[in-house]
């Protein structure tokens, strides 16, 4: 063997399997590639211990946060107390909104039906008195012929 072939450098090593890049291969190889260090594509993304502790304290803290605020929520009488009786004000006010709105449509369609009755009556009060006057327009006529007649006869 020549020493060629055993002198490999570590940029050349090939991890067979591996879905990584060639520089977050390079990275694990080189012994770049830490618990600290996020590799996405082909290029590793390293983390310092400080921030990702301190990135890691946010989160923690803000579970912390998340599941305090649930339990102050879910355990405190007087805030479900006041939650819901906010909720049932809000009902009540939309019903009195709604039953409000339905009174003004009875009002409306009743005065509607008492105009259309009004209406039909001066129809029919108006054709009453069509009908009397046609009735008053024959018998004048028939009073001009009868006398047209009487004239024509004494003459």
């Amino acid at each position: 063997m020549s020493s060629r072939s055993l002198s490999y450098s570590r940029s050349e090593i090939y991890l067979p399997g591996s879905t990584l890049g060639r520089e977050a291969q390079r990275a694990a190889v080189h012994g770049l590639v830490t618990p600290h260090t996020l590799t996405r594509g082909a290029r590793p993304l390293r983390l310092r211990p400080l921030t990702f502790w301190l990135w890691l304290a946010i989160m923690a803290a803000m579970g912390v946060w998340t599941i305090t605020t649930a339990s102050y929520f879910a355990f405190r009488e007087d805030v479900l107390t006041r939650l819901l009786a906010r909720q049932t004000e809000m009902q009540f006010g939309y019903e009195d909104r709604i039953a409000e709105l339905r009174a003004r449509v009875d009002r409306i369609t009743s005065r509607q039906l008492l105009d259309r009755g009004q209406y039909e009556q001066k129809v029919e009060e108006i054709l009453r008195r069509q009908a009397t006057l046609e009735s008053r327009a024959n018998a004048l006529n028939g009073l001009v012929v009868l006398s047209q007649k009487i004239s024509v006869d004494s003459c």
